[in-house]
């Protein structure tokens, strides 16, 4: 079981041992935090967390769009869509 503290790092741990770090973004799947003076100054995420966090977002605003498109009225029959 991976501790939430396993996920956070001072910048020295990023100058020092990046690969380790990459490394264990990539594993986890989950977003390193990167601190600085004791707060959040950077987020190392993986390549493929960021292309599952973009993807969603795309999504995300697809649906927001359809529903902008519906409460404006911009709808069409479900035999018109169909065809």
């Amino acid at each position: 079981m991976t501790k939430f503290s396993d996920d956070v790092h001072p910048v020295s741990d990023l100058r020092r041992k990046a690969h380790e770090l990459v490394g264990h973004a990539r594993r986890c799947g989950r977003p390193v935090l990167i601190t600085q003076r004791g707060r959040g100054a950077a987020v190392l995420v993986s390549v493929d967390e960021w292309e599952r966090r973009e993807e969603r977002r795309e999504l995300l605003e697809a649906i927001l769009k359809g529903e902008r498109d519906f409460d404006t009225g911009r709808v069409v029959t479900e035999e018109l869509a169909l065809a």
